[in-house]
């Protein structure tokens, strides 16, 4: 687990969104990011900062897809 919290830890755009998200801007947005990889940060968000994460999703297809991945990845 901690190999892929720290992968993100070197990119600007994660770090950016976690500044955001641990000084309590919200709503933070991120976009252009294919499926795992959003669940990948979801989950890295959740993990740095202790708090709950609410996610928006299209539709309940690709919401339920996210939740299958988060899964995957984290169980």
């Amino acid at each position: 687990m901690k190999q892929f919290l720290s992968l993100l830890a070197a990119l600007p755009d994660y770090r950016s969104l976690r500044g955001g998200v641990l000084a309590g801007r919200s709503p933070q947005l991120s976009v252009g990011l294919a499926g795992i990889h959003e669940a990948h940060f979801i989950y890295a968000l959740r993990q740095d900062s202790g708090r709950p994460v609410h996610v928006l999703a299209p539709n309940e297809a690709m919401a339920h897809k996210l939740c299958e991945d988060i899964n995957a990845l984290f169980g």
